[in-house]
Formats: structure tokens, sequence, C-alpha cells
């Protein structure tokens, strides 16, 4: 198979091992041992990536606060981290797929680990066209706008289920299955690794069967705050409509703008 170009957008919460939010927080005791752990999912993926073809790899560290062993990750990755304006995470170089690694579900899904949509202290819930959403589905829908299939996942059972959901044939990697917010049933780390590698190796080879996801125009996002003053505000600094007190709507002929509400 001739060389491709994959993107990786990774997150912390998705993680074998990670068990709370404290251990995804800069002050979190286990916050080093969970940007290990998400380095090494993360070089297991690219390693089943470079055993089925050549490719070059690049990698979004995507946790807010970092996520990514900058002195462990694989060799052969080019890692876009760090703070600063890029439309839709840099997606328009020519990738010929999108991955994800260490992603967690949306606010509100049941059995989900770690769930949240981009903000848990905030945000209540997104939808699209009237379909509830998280972080997934919305950069998923960006490298859809460019024709980029998103063909891997891997994280906890909800951040699966959430997954097959919007994009048929993708290849999920259920790496820990949700009890409760903060509690779940782990794989060893080992397991996992090897799980990983396999999952990945398996995309590459179903890349061709794997449709972008794309949303029919025009686009309505609904962002539900869990407080009325944010939504308040966003309305009037994002330029959308209040639909109720803690929701608000916004209305776009284009996908991409829908980054105007996160950037």
């Amino acid at each position: 198979m001739p060389g491709k170009k994959y993107f990786l957008i990774t997150d912390l919460e998705g993680v074998a091992g990670v068990t709370t939010f404290d251990d995804v927080t800069l002050t979190g005791r286990y916050y080093e041992r969970s940007k290990y752990l998400l380095t090494s999912e993360v070089n297991a993926v690219v390693e089943g990536l470079l055993e089925e073809s050549e490719a070059e790899i690049y990698v979004l560290d995507g946790h807010g606060c970092g996520g990514i062993n900058y002195e462990e990750i694989h060799p052969d990755v080019k890692l876009l981290t760090g703070r600063g304006f890029f439309l839709p995470l840099e997606m328009d170089r020519g990738y010929d797929a999108l991955l994800f690694v260490g992603q967690h579900a949306r606010n509100g899904a049941p059995n989900a680990h770690l769930n949240h949509t981009m903000d848990h202290h905030t945000i209540f819930e997104a939808k699209v066209n009237g379909i509830p959403i998280g972080e997934f589905g919305i950069w998923a829908a960006f490298a859809g706008e460019l024709n980029i299939p998103t063909i891997f996942l891997s994280g906890d059972s909800a951040a699966c289920r959430e997954a097959g959901e919007l994009v048929l044939d993708i290849i999920t990697v259920e790496v820990k299955e949700g009890v409760d917010r903060e509690l779940a049933i782990h794989l060893s780390h080992q397991k996992a690794i090897e799980l990983l590698k396999a999952g990945s190796k398996q995309a590459v080879k179903a890349i061709t069967k794997i449709k972008p996801l794309k949303f029919a125009p025009p686009y309505i996002f609904e962002l539900s705050f869990i407080d009325s003053l944010q939504a308040k505000r966003t309305a009037v600094t994002k330029k959308g409509k209040l639909k109720n007190p803690n929701t608000v709507v916004f209305e776009y002929s284009n996908y991409w703008d829908v980054a105007n509400i996160w950037f």
C-alpha cells in the first residue's frame, strides 16, 4: 500500500488506567503517569499504522493542559502541541485519514467514564441538527468537510458507541468500560497496547470503505450551558440566539463556521 498521511487527535480521559478528573489536571497526583499511559497508547497506534504501510503521521496533543510526553513519543511522529489559533486543528494539510486516541464520550452519554463536552465545568450539551454530539463528532465533521474519513477511535465503551453511531464501519478499540463518571473497568496497560496496535492496522485496511462524517446544511448548532449567565454571554460574544435561558443556537451555511464558537 502506498504511503499515507495520518492525523491523530489525542485526549487523556479515554486512556486505560486514567481514573478520575484529578488524573488529567496539572496538579493531579497521577498526572505524569496519565501522560505516560497516553503516550504509550499513541505509540502503539503509530506502530500499527507503520507496519501496514509507509506513512507520515501527525499527532495533535488535544488535552488542554497537555497529555503527551514529548521525550517518549514515537520517533517518526510530528507533534502539534502548544497554544494558539489553528483553523480546525490544522486538518487542511492533505491528510488521508483521521484517528482518535484516548477519546471520551460526550456529556450526558450513559455509562460513560470521564465524559464531558469541551469543558465539564460549563457545557451541558451540544447538538448539530438536533443530534447530540461530543468532541469526537465535532472534529470528525470538520475532517468530513475536507472529505477526510475518520477511521479509528480508542477510548471507553461509551466513546466507542458514540463513534460507531456517527461513522459507519469505524474501527474502535475499547480500553475500559464505564461504570460511572469516575469509575470504570480497565484493561491492563499491556492488553490495551496490544489491542490498539492491532486496531490501527485494521483501520488502515478499512480506509477505503469508511465514509467521511458529514452533516447536511444548514448547520444548526445548539450549545447548552450549566450557567444561564454563560449562555447569555456566549450569545452576545459569538452572535448566537438564546433558545432558552441556558441554550444558545447558531445557524451556519458553512460547517467551518462552527469553529468560531471555540476559537
